[in-house]
């Protein structure tokens, strides 16, 4: 019985664990568009200095998992919900860097009007968002109804990316066609082909962590079922 409360007690740590990172990596996520919104330099640089802090979280998920598995060997429902939390525990560290990405990248596009390029970018970003803060409650909370949801809204994701490139491509177009326009930016030129560019490595971001929320939403019915994409792996 002790044995078991001792398990028991380090599976909390666990998931205390992963709860701690889904949410700082969450709340990166909202504090990044909040602050290229604002233009709050200070906040865009902390997020960037923030990737190493993701970093070492992850490896403290990594030790736990992999201490409960070589000295518990824990039964079929509990390794699942280590083996889950092990793969999770990736996929944030994943969005974590695209969330750097995205902010390092913002220092280039500071002041641009950005909606004159695409007007698609900003919803993108805002359901993105809460695709994956509605796979992070369904993990942590356990819910695989919710789960699968996650999962069924990738193609809102997938088609916003698409608007998004298509007006994209359409400024190149423009901008092949006439004088190339030069946008200010922090303090020196940036063509509008650069701009474009730019936006479309946002996006790409974007679309990159939406699969990883995907990814989340699976490993919620895998711990829930021992099935991922409908096949039976434990």
């Amino acid at each position: 019985m002790a044995t078991r409360t001792a398990f028991e007690e380090e599976l909390r740590v666990l998931k205390n664990l992963v709860l701690t990172m889904s949410s700082q990596v969450l709340q990166n996520y909202r504090d990044l568009f909040t602050a290229i919104r604002q233009q709050d330099e200070e906040t865009i640089h902390r997020l960037i200095e923030n990737d190493t802090s993701t970093n070492n979280m992850e490896r403290q998920i990594e030790s736990k998992c992999l201490s409960l598995i070589t000295k518990q060997q824990p039964v079929a429902r509990d390794l699942r919900t280590i083996s889950a939390s092990l793969k999770v525990c990736t996929d944030m560290e994943r969005i974590g860097h695209h969330v750097t990405d995205i902010a390092e990248l913002s220092g280039r596009l500071r002041g641009i009007p950005i909606e004159e390029y695409s007007a698609h970018l900003g919803t993108m970003a805002e359901k993105t968002g809460e695709m994956l803060a509605s796979a992070i409650a369904a993990f942590t909370m356990r819910h695989p109804t919710d789960a699968q949801r996650v999962i069924d809204s990738d193609d809102e994701i997938d088609e916003a990316f698409n608007r998004v490139k298509e007006e994209l491509v359409l400024r190149l177009r423009e901008s092949a066609r006439g004088t190339e326009s030069v946008e200010q930016t922090a303090g020196m030129d940036i063509s509008a082909a650069d701009v474009c560019v730019d936006l479309l490595m946002v996006a790409k971001y974007l679309e990159k962590i939406g699969d990883h929320a995907v990814n989340i939403g699976e490993w919620e019915i895998f711990q829930e079922t021992g099935d991922i994409a409908q096949i039976r792996l434990l």
